[in-house]
């Protein structure tokens, strides 16, 4: 795969989006900030702690702020929330149905390279097909 093919399209974000995190991240320990993955694709994190890291990975529907009570209750971690690509503030990248779990698995491992994370725990939360979300965690491995 090159880089052309995971080069995502910068979009510029609904103000309304932004305000929305704004809002909840408000008086919060969690902070907002973006990171650079691969060709250029920027990544919206939500991330509160230190300690071992945990990648808290959000399901269809949802942006990181839906994990947002969770990542208020967790201590002693280095907790991290992406939104995943084209969903809240972070760019789309091309997700072809015949090739989604090789794009998901190659962004998912370009960011955790980009946050320098060797090993991490991963939780998910997904409603649907829990066997290809589960494949796709086993392709990841590192």
């Amino acid at each position: 795969m090159n880089r052309q093919q995971l080069a995502p399209t910068q979009q510029a974000h609904p103000v309304e989006v932004r305000r929305v995190y704004e809002r909840a991240l408000a008086g919060s320990s969690v902070r907002s900030r973006h990171v650079e993955v691969g060709a250029g694709g920027r990544v919206h994190l939500l991330e509160k702690g230190a300690g071992p890291p945990v990648v808290l990975l959000h399901g269809t529907g949802n942006s990181a702020g839906f994990l947002l009570p969770l990542l208020n209750e967790l201590h002693g971690v280095r907790a991290t929330a992406p939104d995943l690509p084209g969903v809240g503030l972070s760019d789309p990248i091309d997700l072809p149905g015949d090739r989604y779990r090789e794009r998901a698995v190659t962004w998912l491992d370009r960011l955790l390279d980009t946050l320098e994370l060797d090993a991490t725990t991963l939780v998910g939360h997904w409603l649907g097909e829990p066997a290809k979300t589960a494949a796709t965690i086993v392709d990841f491995m590192r």
